[in-house]
């Protein structure tokens, strides 16, 4: 068999193509790039502080949505490389700059500040009263300063003043029976809603009484001896008009019963109920009982 030139050639051909394709990973495939561990963080501030709950967009090759934390920081993990345009944005603000456009390349990045800026001309003052731990409905709070108003705390203790314009002002809360500590708040409202610290009530014991008059033919009958009963317990005389006063009581049920030899009474006693206030006008009309009639001769 003679020798072929052109079919040698055409076999060299053949082999420098098998190993070029080789060569270039063609019989192995094509690895999975490695997973992203590049970061985008940054923080929102107001007047100097980090301002929380911004939502903050960050829009590129792997695009996500976070919220800044109690310090106004963000972070967005697992970035790939490319551009972004980072924007933040809360309700009743405004942001310098407005968004901010970064690179990532093979690395982390820090977004400057941005800054925000309360676009609302009013804001909400808010708080809540406890008492032993347990929100204490009821509670007239009164506003005054760079805002004015009261209003009353819910069942869960919670008040709420809206519409307050940037200043200083005063919370103070009052309920009959009741002290609180502190007895009144300071707060200074700067472009923002305010979180009054809680009020804790103590309640404080108070008294009443409960007077009345015994008469006879609608004249005070003296020396009549009335006792109470019930939640306290006690006994006076009437006095020379046929008044009596019980002094000291509490809230609570009670009974008035008057008695003294030879009369009767109507009505026999009286069921009261003491309830934040004193009660008058228990009275009693003594009747005479029939009894022998002794007649002494001397």
């Amino acid at each position: 068999m003679g020798f072929s030139w052109k079919n040698h050639t055409k076999s060299g051909l053949l082999l420098a193509m098998s190993l070029l394709v080789f060569g270039c990973g063609g019989g192995g495939g094509a690895s999975a790039p490695a997973a992203s561990t590049n970061a985008i963080s940054g923080k929102t501030s107001l007047n100097g502080a980090g301002l929380a709950g911004v939502t903050v967009n960050i829009a590129g090759p792997t695009s996500s949505v976070v919220t800044t934390d109690a310090d106004g920081n963000f972070a967005g993990t697992a970035v790939a490389n490319g551009s972004y345009t980072i924007t933040p944005s809360l309700t009743g603000y405004s942001f310098s700059p407005s968004n901010q456009v970064v690179t990532v390349a093979d690395g982390s990045v820090t977004v400057p500040q941005f800054t925000a800026t309360a676009t609302s001309t009013s804001f909400t003052v808010s708080g809540r009263v406890t008492l032993s731990g347990a929100g204490l409905a009821g509670v007239t709070v009164t506003l005054a300063g760079a805002g004015n108003g009261s209003t009353t705390s819910d069942a869960g203790g919670n008040y709420s003043f809206p519409g307050v314009p940037n200043g200083n002002c005063t919370i103070t809360p009052a309920l009959a029976g009741h002290t609180f500590s502190p007895f009144n708040r300071a707060i200074t409202v700067a472009n923002g809603n305010v979180t009054v610290p809680d009020f804790a009530a103590s309640a404080i014991a108070t008294t009443f009484t409960i007077s009345g008059r015994v008469t006879l033919n609608g004249t005070g009958l003296a020396g009549v001896l009335v006792t109470i009963s019930g939640a306290g317990a006690g006994s006076l005389t009437t006095d020379a008009t046929g008044n009596f006063s019980f002094s000291g009581v509490q809230n609570g049920n009670y009974t008035i019963t008057p008695s003294v030899t030879g009369y009767t009474f109507v009505p026999g006693n009286r069921a009261v109920t003491v309830n934040g206030a004193s009660l008058t006008g228990q009275d009693f009309v003594g009747v005479p009982t029939q009894g022998s009639i002794i007649i002494d001769f001397g």
